[in-house]
């Protein structure tokens, strides 16, 4: 997938030591400001969108499930605490925030995800999470629709609001998943 490196991520969900050290003051202040968000934030850490699909923020360390056959980490700003990345099926996608891969590799991302209970999350859970859940839900063929799919996500999480990056995104990957 053709994300930007900037800070070195690595597809395991960690970061090189060179990053830490050069972007220091910008972990600290994410790290910082991620913390008191979630923390403040009357959002639950996730909510079930059907059987085999939850969405939500990132874990925390100590709020890590064990109930997932797939951990879906779509952050570009984090490295995943490492129970999280230990669980046998994480992936990462990293992403930068508000921004979309294209169509082809969103179909890609979603065709490598094993079947079974699977939990997607970006940082906080309203822009990424919700390009990656809603590209399932269409090509598992749960909604008809990107809008369908929308409303079904903010019937549980109101905050979900994607860019018109990511908007455009999903409405190729429906047109490219008709034409398969």
């Amino acid at each position: 997938m053709g994300a930007p490196k900037l800070f070195g991520n690595r597809l395991d969900g960690t970061l090189p030591a060179w990053s830490w050290i050069f972007f220091l003051p910008l972990h600290l202040c994410t790290h910082l400001l991620w913390h008191l968000t979630c923390r403040l934030s009357s959002e639950s850490k996730q909510d079930t969108v059907t059987d085999n699909l939850v969405i939500g923020r990132r874990l925390m360390g100590g709020e890590v499930c064990r109930e997932f056959d797939t951990v879906i980490d779509l952050t570009f700003e984090f490295m995943e605490p490492r129970a999280v990345r230990k669980t046998g099926g994480y992936r990462c996608y990293p992403l930068p925030d508000r921004s979309a891969p294209s169509a082809a590799e969103l179909l890609e991302m979603v065709r490598s995800v094993a079947v079974g209970r699977i939990c997607v999350h970006c940082a906080q859970g309203p822009g990424r999470t919700g390009l990656f859940a809603i590209a399932m839900l269409l090509h598992r063929g749960v909604v008809p629709s990107v809008e369908e799919g929308l409303k079904k996500l903010q019937s549980d999480r109101p905050r979900l609001q994607m860019s018109a990056v990511q908007h455009r995104c999903l409405e190729e990957f429906a047109l490219l998943i008709k034409r398969a």
